[in-house]
């Protein structure tokens, strides 16, 4: 979803056109974390600390407040020759800050964790998973590069690259989760 709105954002005709679906994209990107941290809790199969969980949604909506009500992470656009982009606001760094450690360390240590666990078969599979889908969604972080030009340095955009990675890399974890849950029915 916020892949599309982002490449609807880049060919834009005009800069009012750019800045709704620059508003949309980053309304979707606000729930990655929460696709995040529930794929993982799905495909290794573990609740994880509801103090974890419970923040995760809270910091989560209240970006999502103040993103819709304010223009403190989103202030407009930047029209460079490649289309135009984001435009961070006076508390975008703050987002970014919170996105990356809170929304994405945080649960990928919880999954490192997980991954390293031994025991039972059954565990071991879990941990493979786990492993995986770290790397997965590591590679997946990589795409915050595509914050850089949000700050008016004029470079092109190419976190898409990771995204489509990682998409690949959880498919794959996910078809062989889907695997083994069948084969053991």
């Amino acid at each position: 979803y916020w892949q599309i709105c982002t490449a609807l954002t880049l060919t834009s005709q005009s800069a009012a056109q750019a800045l709704l679906w620059s508003r949309l994209a980053y309304l979707g990107a606000l729930f990655i974390p929460i696709l995040f941290f529930e794929i993982l809790r799905l495909a290794v199969g573990k609740s994880f600390s509801k103090v974890l969980h419970f923040a995760i949604y809270l910091v989560t909506f209240v970006l999502l407040g103040i993103f819709v009500y304010s223009d403190l992470l989103l202030e407009g656009v930047h029209n460079y020759s490649w289309g135009f982009w984001f435009r961070a606001g006076p508390w975008h760094f703050t987002f970014c800050a919170l996105y990356v450690i809170v929304l994405f360390l945080v649960p990928l240590f919880v999954l490192w964790k997980t991954g390293v666990s031994e025991g039972s078969p059954d565990s071991r599979d879990q941990a493979e998973m786990a492993r995986k889908l770290a790397v997965a969604f590591l590679v997946g972080n990589l795409g915050a590069i595509d914050f850089i030009p949000n700050y008016g340095i004029d470079i092109l955009p190419l976190g898409f690259i990771f995204a489509i990675v990682s998409y690949l890399l959880v498919s794959l974890v996910v078809r062989r989760t889907i695997n083994l849950k069948v084969d053991q029915f």
